[in-house]
């Protein structure tokens, strides 16, 4: 049932990328729903789940963990064709990863690029102050757009993490740590965003496609806010499509604040069927 669900939801979401822009963020639309099915190969997202919890059960913000799963993220996304991220190693010196990627070339490849951000922010769990890292695409679009979709996708979780509490009555404090790979929250999210990248990669788009792997949305969404604060987001027709804990229950949750129900009647004509 969880894989067949994923699977739907990347169906899914990949006719609501196109369907996004193809309405210009207007109501005043009008949709015809068609089945969706998937490309060949690839992997799915219910076995990229399974992989990123047994290979990156860790994968916390501000212990080099979350630094280290960028490879991994990189190296699979290099491997659909997007250009390979730059790392610096324990010498200093920067090493690509994922090597001159796979064998879907981009349509606009000769102008998209890759960036891994840092930035700094205030662990709540730890109280101090760590470094957080994104992941960032940027494949422009085939011809010059006013619009813009931002993919995006939390990475981190909280595995190993010690939290202390203490008891009002006693006083005394107890220290827990933190257990769990983080399969809901969020390799559901970073999965599917990992096998939509993977639909996407060999097709030609009529708006600006940013798709980004943030950090630290355990503690605040900094990583999000972060990029969020970076783009020009009043400049373009602007939507933003954030993958988080996917798979849970029978039920697709899609919604929309577009007048006249226009974007939510699409949705829910979907999921009946």
């Amino acid at each position: 049932m969880k894989k067949r669900f994923l699977t739907t939801c990347i169906a899914i979401l990949t006719v609501l990328v196109a369907v996004f822009l193809l309405a210009a963020c207007s109501s005043s639309v009008s949709y015809e729903v068609k089945e969706s099915s998937l490309k060949e190969g690839g992997k799915s997202a219910a076995d990229i789940v399974k992989e990123i919890c047994a290979d990156y059960p860790e994968r916390t913000m501000g212990t080099g963990k979350d630094y280290e799963f960028l490879k991994y993220l990189s190296a699979e996304m290099a491997s659909y064709g997007y250009p390979a991220a730059k790392f610096d190693t324990d010498d200093g010196n920067d090493t690509e990863n994922g090597g001159q990627g796979g064998t879907l070339p981009l349509a606009t490849s000769s102008s998209a690029t890759v960036e891994i951000t840092e930035f700094r922010f205030k662990n709540h769990y730890t109280n101090s102050t760590e470094k957080g890292y994104n992941l960032v695409y940027r494949i422009p679009a085939a011809t010059e757009s006013d619009k813009e979709v931002l993919l995006l996708a939390s990475y981190d979780n909280c595995a190993g993490l010690e939290v202390s509490s203490t008891d009002m009555t006693t006083g005394q404090t107890t220290v827990q740590k933190i257990g769990g790979e983080g399969a809901y929250s969020n390799a559901t999210g970073v999965a599917a965003l990992l096998r939509l990248s993977y639909e996407l990669a060999d097709k030609s788009l009529p708006y600006d496609l940013t798709i980004a792997f943030v950090d630290c949305a355990e503690n605040s969404w900094d990583g999000a806010n972060e990029l969020i604060g970076s783009l020009d987001v009043d400049r373009k027709k602007f939507i933003c499509l954030n993958f988080n804990k996917l798979g849970m229950g029978d039920y697709a949750y899609i919604y929309s604040d577009e007048s006249a129900q226009a974007y939510n009647d699409y949705f829910y004509s979907v999921a009946d069927k």
